[in-house]
């Protein structure tokens, strides 16, 4: 089994990003309607390690265009109905939230599946033979045996606004993570 990327997503504040680094994560997501692209460009600037997207649940172009070009971030995550800007030229991630199994992605585009998409084990197999999939997982329901049986080419966290566990929550995930996939 080919392992798989850790993603954190949501991410608002340095203590989630350097919580989230520590642990190795491959990417780390800002969630651009709670963090401003000044305070991407300082944490950015003091993580090393992962890449950064900006995620977007309103995807304005010129938005995004000045979001991109101030922080550098690596990719952009634009809700499944959003336009990609024809400029952009990172990497793209899909927030498929809502989304069929045989709905027409963009070539090349990542798929980010949330935990409640309702999508089978069949549909997300089928989904990652032609795309980059993303499964966004609940840390405290979901198990290493199931984890073992999704194929899916990285595992996403997302960082809510008002943990009342802190990151002792989260602990849990990098556990199943560690259980599941060997990495390498």
């Amino acid at each position: 089994m080919m392992k798989p990327q850790l993603i954190a997503a949501g991410i608002s504040n340095l203590d989630e990003a350097r919580y989230f680094s520590a642990m190795g994560v491959d990417w780390i997501g800002f969630d651009m309607d709670r963090i401003s692209a000044d305070a991407v460009n300082a944490i950015t600037a003091w993580i090393v390690g992962p890449k950064f997207f900006a995620e977007f649940t309103a995807a304005q172009d010129d938005m995004v265009f000045e979001i991109v070009h101030k922080t550098g971030v690596q990719g952009i995550c634009l809700p499944v109905s959003a336009d990609i800007p024809s400029w952009y030229q990172g990497s793209v991630i899909i927030d498929a939230s809502v989304t069929e199994s045989d709905t027409p992605f963009p070539n090349g585009s990542i798929l980010l599946i949330p935990s409640d998409s309702g999508l089978d084990h069949q549909s997300l197999t089928g989904l990652s033979a032609h795309h980059t999939c993303w499964l966004e997982i609940d840390p405290d329901h979901t198990t290493a045996d199931q984890l073992r049986n999704i194929n899916a080419h990285g595992i996403v966290i997302r960082c809510v606004e008002s943990d009342p566990d802190g990151y002792e929550h989260y602990d849990h995930f990098f556990e199943v993570i560690s259980l599941s996939v060997k990495r390498g």
